[in-house]
C-alpha cells in the first residue's frame, strides 16, 4: 500500500495547488511506471477522503500535461481480446458522438429556422439515435461487470456510477423526443430546450467515462483476477451485443 499512498499524496498535492502544483521529476517517474489499477486505488482513497467525483475529473483535466492518460495505460495492460478492450473502444465512440452533439448544437443555435429536413436537424437525429443505442453499453456494465465489484463491497462507488447512468439515459431520451417535435413546436423553444439538455449531458458523459476508465475498470482488474471469470463475462457481453460492433 506504500505505492498507493505515494500516488494519493501526489494527486492531493496537485488538487490542493492547482495554480502552482508541487510536482517533481520523481513524481513524474512514479506515475509513468505505475499500473492503471494502482492509480485507481489511489483515487478511491481520495473519494473516501471527501473529494467529489467531479472535482477528481477536473483535477485530471487541469493536469493533462503531467498526469498519464489512464484509459490508454489500461489498454496497454489488457490482452487484445479482453472484453474491456471493446468497452474502452465504445467509450471512445461515445465521446465522439458527444463531441458531435456539442458541435451540432452550436450550429443549430445560429439558425433562425429549422425543420426535420434541415441538415443540422438530420444530423442531430442521427446522433440521438446512436446515443439511444448506447444503452447496450450500460446494460453490460450493470448486469455483467458491476455485480462482481458489488460482491467485493464497492456499493458506494457503484451508486455514483449508477446514478450517472440513470441521468444520462434520461437525457438521451429527452433529446431523442425533442428531435421528433421539431416540426410541431416553436423553434426558439426548441433551441432553448436543446441547449439546456446538451449543456447538461456533455460534461456529465465526459466525467462518467473518466470515472469508469480511471477507476471502475482498473479496479475490476485488480479484484477479478480469475481469467475464467472474465471469459464468462465476455460470453455474456457477446450475447448482449456491442455498440456499433458485432459480437464476433
Amino acid at each position: 500500500m506504500e505505492k498507493i499512498d505515494k500516488i494519493t499524496d501526489i494527486l492531493l498535492r496537485l488538487n490542493k495547488n492547482s495554480q502552482n502544483p508541487v510536482f517533481g521529476e520523481s513524481d513524474k517517474g512514479l506515475l509513468a511506471e505505475v499500473q492503471a489499477r494502482e492509480v485507481a486505488l489511489a483515487q478511491i482513497k481520495m473519494l473516501g477522503a471527501g473529494i467529489a467525483a467531479d472535482e477528481l475529473w477536473h483535477l485530471w483535466a487541469r493536469n493533462r500535461r503531467v498526469l498519464p492518460d489512464q484509459a490508454s495505460k489500461l489498454r496497454t495492460e489488457l490482452p487484445e481480446n479482453h472484453v474491456l478492450q471493446r468497452v474502452l473502444a465504445e467509450h471512445e465512440m461515445i465521446l465522439c458522438f458527444i463531441a458531435d452533439l456539442d458541435d451540432v448544437n452550436a450550429q443549430i443555435k445560429k439558425l433562425d429556422y429549422a425543420s426535420s429536413s434541415t441538415m443540422e436537424i438530420r444530423k442531430l437525429a442521427h446522433i440521438a439515435g446512436h446515443l439511444i443505442s448506447s444503452e447496450q453499453h450500460r446494460e453490460r456494465e450493470e448486469e455483467v461487470i458491476f455485480p462482481q465489484l458489488r460482491k467485493e463491497g464497492y456499493c458506494g462507488l457503484l451508486q455514483i456510477i449508477n446514478k450517472q447512468h440513470i441521468e444520462i439515459s434520461r437525457v438521451h431520451r429527452k433529446i431523442n423526443e425533442l428531435v421528433w417535435k421539431i416540426d410541431t413546436m416553436d423553434f426558439d423553444s426548441f433551441k432553448f430546450q436543446l441547449e439546456k439538455l446538451v449543456g447538461y449531458l456533455v460534461p456529465v458523459v465526459r466525467m462518467h467515462i473518466f470515472m469508469e476508465g480511471n477507476i471502475i475498470f482498473p479496479l475490476a482488474l485488480e479484484i477479478i483476477n480469475d481469467n475464467k471469470v472474465w471469459m464468462r463475462m465476455k460470453d455474456v457481453c457477446d450475447q448482449i451485443g456491442y455498440c456499433g460492433y458485432d459480437a464476433k
